[in-house]
């Protein structure tokens, strides 16, 4: 068995996760952490505005579908709202998702290619927020579909 290495971080700032195996070495990115557009405690850049918004999100809608599950009787639950919207349409989801993704997309695109356009905090939480929701959908469908074919 190939002896993996994780490496995290060193400084807050630093984005990059390393994984290191006996011939392989990957990096992933958890969080740009701009200063300039990251939530600040302490004086250190936590997470940018776009991963506080989907963190967050996620987090509660994991909590949301946790309660739906387990008191059902009181709370509902994602699936309901996915076939609230979509009527159990696979491809109604998928375009979902995709609708979901795009002001994120929209948004740091253009200010990745260094245009004119500078979005404020609110709007990097919002696009954050809707991202969260199309990967919680993403999750969701997910679960529908192995449920589905045992």
């Amino acid at each position: 068995m190939p002896k993996v290495e994780t490496t995290h971080p060193k400084v807050i700032s630093d984005p990059m996760i390393t994984v290191k195996t006996n011939d392989r070495h990957y990096q992933f990115m958890v969080c740009h952490r701009d200063p300039n557009r990251s939530l600040i405690i302490a004086g250190k850049p936590i997470l940018c505005w776009r991963c506080v918004g989907n963190y967050s999100i996620l987090i509660l809608l994991f909590t949301y579908q946790l309660l739906g599950i387990l008191l059902g009787f009181f709370f509902g639950s994602m699936h309901q709202w996915y076939i609230a919207l979509t009527g159990g349409d696979i491809l109604k989801g998928f375009a979902l998702i995709i609708i979901l993704h795009l002001p994120m997309a929209i948004d740091g695109s253009l200010q990745a290619w260094k245009t004119w356009y500078e979005s404020g905090t609110i709007r990097r939480l919002i696009s954050g927020g809707l991202a969260g929701m199309g990967q919680a959908l993403i999750f969701l469908m997910t679960g529908l579909l192995l449920r589905s074919l045992v």
